[in-house]
């Protein structure tokens, strides 16, 4: 994927809490990521970038670094769901990405 349009995004959705990470394998646009914990309210925020393949990087390489990289997209607290959305959706709508706990999820999915 090399772009998100406006106003739209993927929802994640487990049945059972997770604390693991994303990483950006194949998608080259900026996102914003919100970890949803189980009462559909924010506990991690994080702006993800784009990590694009090397010329002649084999795919091992490839993977390996990426995934080094979305080390720093874990959000170190138990999440239930994984919303990305293009990157600045949030603030550009006036959510305070400082604080995840002040964003509802279904006042995203109204706006």
């Amino acid at each position: 994927r090399e772009a998100v349009p406006e106003s739209t995004g993927m929802l994640f959705t487990w049945n059972e809490p997770r604390t693991g990470g994303f990483w950006m394998y194949n998608t080259y646009a900026p996102l914003d990521i919100l970890y949803i914990g189980e009462s559909s309210i924010g506990v991690a925020f994080r702006q993800m970038q784009p990590c694009f393949r090397f010329d002649h990087e084999q795919d091992s390489e490839w993977t390996q670094r990426c995934g080094g990289e979305a080390a720093s997209y874990r959000p170190f607290v138990s999440y239930i769901d994984a919303l990305e959305l293009p990157q600045g959706f949030l603030e550009s709508h006036g959510f305070n990405t400082e604080d995840p706990r002040s964003i509802s999820v279904s006042f995203i999915l109204e706006s």
